[in-house]
This record gives structure tokens, sequence and C-alpha cells, in this order.
């Protein structure tokens, strides 16, 4: 095999395994959190995530809309049985409607590498779940 073929390989495993486990991490915080509000008998309006990136953001709950930049991202989502709040998806997962058949008719808003950042501001979710180095800091900007 050539180097570049190895080199992207790796590149593109260990961004699925960094997403996985902030997905995973996420999730576990949210089940926390809530766990905990259930005992204490308040209600949550915010959660807070430490994300990919090390930062700590505040996520509004509940979370109505998703855009989803990356198909294995998207398959934690379609395993926690929530595809009813996605809004957005990238082209890439629009164009396998045999895997994705659920989802095949959401908004495209680009690839996971180059997302439409216009698109996406226009169906206004509450969150957005991609990779941290893709698309990287010009996400935040826009």
């Amino acid at each position: 095999m050539k180097p570049y073929f190895i080199k992207t390989c790796s590149i593109k495993i260990c961004s699925i395994i960094i997403a996985c486990i902030f997905i995973i991490v996420c999730c576990l915080t949210v089940s926390l959190n809530s766990a905990a509000g259930i005992e204490t008998g308040e209600k949550k309006d915010t959660v807070r995530i430490t994300d990919a990136a090390g930062r700590t953001v505040e996520v509004r709950l509940p979370v109505k809309k998703l855009v989803v930049l990356t198909s294995d991202a998207l398959e934690i989502v379609r395993a926690l049985d929530a595809k009813n709040i996605v809004a957005g998806i990238n082209t890439g997962i629009a164009k396998s409607p045999l895997f994705w058949p659920e989802l095949k008719n959401r908004a495209k808003v680009g690839s996971w590498r180059g997302p439409n950042y216009e698109l996406i501001a226009a169906l206004d979710p509450d969150v957005v779940i991609g990779y941290a180095r893709h698309p990287g800091p010009e996400m935040e900007k826009n």
C-alpha cells in the first residue's frame, strides 16, 4: 500500500474514534445530569459538556434540532433512536439512501469537511455535531 493511503486511513480511524468517544461522553454527561436532576427534584434547563477540543459548552435542553456532519455520529444518534430531531445531514450521508433510508430527505448541508454554514444557520439547530478538526474553528466564526 502507498504511505499516503495508510496515513489517510489512520487519520480517518482516529477521527472516528475521537468522534465516538465525544458522543459517548456527551450522552453519559446528559444521562448523569438528568439523573442528578431527578434525584434532587430540580429541573435542568441546560447541560454542560466538554467538547472534543477540551472546551466546556452549555447546551439548552431539550435539544429539538440537530445537524449531524459525520456518519459515525449519525449512527449513534440513530442507535439512540433520536432520528426525529435530525434536521440536517452531510451530502455523503444523503448519497447512501439504502443505509440511511429514514434520513435521506433531510436537508443537505454540505460535506463533513466543508459544510455550508448558511444552510446550517437557516436550519437554526440547537446542536451541530462534527469532527474537532473538520470543519474546525471556522465553523465557530460563522
